[in-house]
């Protein structure tokens, strides 16, 4: 995920949506200073709740999907516990 760009495009839709970010603070129960943050795409230190509560108030969805950094297929790795615990029985 890409902070400046989900920033980027939150601060779009709202402003496409004729929104003013204390517009959006009723819906999304955030203060206007966190929707400054989420949209300068400072969102390393907010919660993921608090960064999709600010995208669905402008009709944005966040979608995470978890990627492993080193390359490597997510279901495999998942996959393996299980392939484990079935041969342990």
């Amino acid at each position: 995920m890409e902070d400046r760009k989900v920033g980027r495009v939150i601060r779009a839709s709202r402003v496409r949506l004729r929104m003013r970010q204390v517009d959006v603070e009723p819906i999304a129960q955030i203060d206007q200073t966190t929707m400054s943050l989420v949209e300068a795409g400072a969102i390393s230190g907010l919660t993921v709740g608090v960064v999709r509560a600010a995208a669905n108030a402008v009709g944005v969805t966040l979608d995470f999907e978890p990627r492993l950094r080193r390359g490597g297929d997510v279901a495999r790795l998942l996959d393996a516990g299980h392939a484990q615990l079935v041969e342990a029985v």
